[in-house]
């Protein structure tokens, strides 16, 4: 009985002694590990990707397999954590932070209501074979007379058959293979008398594509250079001119 007593003490006695060192432990631990999942709210799976942010700490881990997070806590306090994911809403709450911490997040889906979205894009213009010239440009070419079509000659592949008059080869195809186009209004031919002056003004043009080869799926019934000629879309303001010319 004796014996026994005497081990109680003992046992007593060092299980005091060890207290004040867990507790001096518990004291001087300054960092703690913070673990979780982040999952989708409607499928009940695991995010595929994630983002964790403790904005105090300036903290920021990616989820892994499984939609896990971990990541470690320099110190005890009061953080505001931010839990992001590809198409749902982003969750922002305040955490203490003051020990080791496993926690899952569910993250709902991005709803809009009693609103439309409306989405704007630019698509790529095909530019391997496209040649643009604006009015301005046309305008300036010497020799072509001011006349928007002539001054396509300028254009690389493009020349005139037979002298100034003739009609436009582009590529070495025949003239009656090309395709012009007028605000996408198709045209037989767009010069008075085979090659002699062009047919639209070149004050109400606006530009001029030249599509010598893989053109667009909008023009596929040409099978060889499209031209594809563009008018102004509105008049700012009221303006006139004179000119001679061989056609009166």
């Amino acid at each position: 009985m004796s014996n026994v007593k005497t081990r109680y003490h003992f046992l007593s006695f060092i299980i005091i002694l060890l207290i004040p060192f867990q507790l001096l432990y518990t004291q001087d631990k300054k960092d703690f590990s913070f673990s979780g999942k982040v999952y989708n709210s409607i499928i009940k799976k695991p995010v595929d990707f994630g983002t964790v942010i403790l904005l105090e700490a300036k903290l920021k881990v990616n989820t892994g397999p499984g939609g896990s997070f971990h990541m470690i806590v320099p110190q005890a306090g009061e953080y505001t954590i931010l839990v992001k994911s590809g198409g749902l809403k982003v969750l922002k709450i305040k955490m203490k932070i003051n020990k080791d911490i496993i926690r899952d997040f569910h993250l709902s889906p991005i709803r809009v209501k009693g609103d439309t979205l409306t989405i704007y894009g630019k698509r790529d213009i095909q530019k391997l074979s496209r040649h643009t010239m604006t009015v301005q440009d046309l305008k300036s070419v010497p020799g072509s007379f001011g006349d928007a079509i002539n001054a396509l000659t300028v254009l690389p592949g493009v020349i005139r058959a037979g002298g100034f008059f003739g009609p436009l080869v582009i590529r070495g195809s025949d003239r009656t293979t090309h395709k012009y186009l007028i605000d996408d209004i198709p045209v037989y031919s767009p010069m008075h008398y085979g090659g002699l002056h062009a047919i639209i003004n070149n004050n109400i043009m606006k530009e001029i594509d030249l599509y010598a080869s893989a053109f667009p799926a909008q023009f596929g019934s040409a099978t060889a250079a499209v031209i594809d000629i563009n008018t102004l879309d509105e008049v700012e303001e009221f303006d006139g001119y004179t000119d001679i010319g061989l056609l009166l």
